[in-house]
């Protein structure tokens, strides 16, 4: 649900500044809206936007799915020496 910005900012104990620079990067990213209280505007409540949510979640699985990793040599200093890794 709804949340306001004293709410989210005693829970995540961040200064004020930092508080609304994240709100601000997760709005641009459409992962959270936010709307201003009907009766006093200087109110703004936060919610997560559920497609977004459910959109990004379908992503992180995709991308997180270990049958889709495939084992290599690390591509800097380190993986010059490697010896090539055979997938299983």
């Amino acid at each position: 649900g709804d949340s306001c910005n004293c709410e989210l900012q005693a829970s995540l104990d961040l200064p004020a500044n930092l508080h609304s620079h994240h709100l601000r990067v997760l709005s641009k990213a459409g992962l959270i809206h936010s709307r201003r209280d009907k009766l006093d505007g200087r109110w703004v409540y936060y919610a997560v936007d559920r497609d977004a949510a459910k959109h990004w979640r379908e992503w992180f699985d995709a991308f997180w799915d270990t049958g889709r990793m495939v084992k290599r040599p690390l591509c800097g200093p380190e993986g010059q020496n490697a010896t090539p890794i055979e997938n299983t």
